[in-house]
């Protein structure tokens, strides 16, 4: 038996990041791992009964692709494409989200396998979708 524990995505500003994370979707720094050498930062973001989010961020790293930023370019490349919170009331979530000033990137569509979903980006771009399942 297994069960997810965490997706990680690697950043330009962990400590910025750390804080959005905090204040934009309610997760908190649970761990952090500084190396002595300064080339890679790792913080652990949990939130009790969801999936956590660990954050690297390089001394050298590259920026997201700008066609990595866009879902349906995105959509298209190998690789990872996002994480995706189920929410109760997408609605009511957007809502809140873009009351805290997060910009949601896509407007609320459907999916096929009968939810109702919209995207948001974090500081980096990163995909983060919301969905509400239909019973």
């Amino acid at each position: 038996m297994f069960k997810a524990h965490h997706i990680a995505f690697t950043v330009s500003d962990i400590e910025q990041t750390t804080v959005w994370y905090e204040t934009m979707l309610g997760f908190q720094k649970t761990a952090d791992n500084y190396s002595d050498n300064k080339v890679y930062k790792a913080v652990l973001l949990s939130k009790p009964d969801c999936l956590a989010i660990e954050l690297f961020e390089f001394s050298d790293s590259e920026p997201l692709a700008e066609h990595r930023k866009e879902i349906m370019s995105d959509i298209t490349v190998k690789g990872t494409k996002h994480i995706c919170f189920q929410v109760d009331d997408l609605k009511a979530a957007l809502a809140n989200l873009a009351a805290k000033g997060v910009e949601i990137a896509t407007e609320p569509g459907e999916a096929f396998f009968g939810a109702s979903y919209a995207f948001i980006q974090d500081p980096d771009g990163n995909l983060l979708e919301f969905c509400e399942i239909h019973s």
